[in-house]
């Protein structure tokens, strides 16, 4: 019923390695990476977004790393 309860289930099911780098492509204002930070501060987030004005007001600082893109063409290597 609420947006930690719902990324806790998503952390349930991806269920990412300690010390994972999450992809949240699409990220918007990156809500769900800012709580799945706040339940595994061990997670670090690419934070992919064509909207500057959304990704300029996600997360910023260590384990945040932003990316002004279009998911169709990401400048990350392919096994990102």
């Amino acid at each position: 019923p609420t947006g930690a309860g719902h990324v806790s289930a998503l952390l349930r099911i991806m269920a990412p390695p300690p010390s994972a780098t999450v992809l949240d492509i699409g990220c918007g204002f990156g809500e769900v990476a800012r709580l799945m930070r706040a339940e595994r501060p061990d997670l670090s987030f690419v934070m992919v977004n064509l909207n500057a004005v959304q990704l300029r007001r996600a997360p910023r600082g260590p384990g945040f790393l932003p990316v002004l893109a279009d998911m169709h063409a990401m400048p990350l290597p392919a096994a990102s």
